[in-house]
C-alpha cells in the first residue's frame, strides 16, 4: 500500500497535473460507469428550529417575542451534549 502511494506521488510530482493514470490507481466503485451519487440529507431540523420557524412574531408583542426566544434558547442549551457546552470563563 505504501509503495503504491509512493508511485502515485512520484507520478503526480513528475507530471504536475491532475490524477494519476488508471494503471497506478485501483478503480473506485464511485467511478464505475452508470454509478449515481445518492443525495444524503446533511442535517435535519430540530424540534426547536421547527418551533422557531413556526413562530408568528408579527403577531407577538416585543416582550412575548423576547420571552419565547429566551425559552427556546434555554431548551437549545439544555439539548447540547456536555462536550459541546461552552466552558464558564469566569474566574472563581
Amino acid at each position: 500500500m505504501i509503495e503504491q502511494a509512493r508511485r502515485v506521488l512520484a507520478h503526480l510530482e513528475a507530471a504536475s497535473v491532475g490524477p494519476a493514470a488508471d494503471t497506478l490507481l485501483a478503480p473506485l466503485p464511485g467511478r464505475a460507469r452508470g454509478a449515481l451519487q445518492i443525495p444524503l440529507p446533511l442535517s435535519t431540523t430540530s424540534p426547536i428550529e421547527e418551533e422557531l420557524l413556526a413562530l408568528s412574531v408579527e403577531n407577538m408583542s416585543p416582550l412575548e417575542a423576547l420571552n419565547r426566544l429566551s425559552e427556546l434558547r434555554e431548551r437549545a442549551r439544555a439539548a447540547r451534549r456536555p462536550e459541546q457546552r461552552p466552558r464558564d470563563k469566569r474566574v472563581q
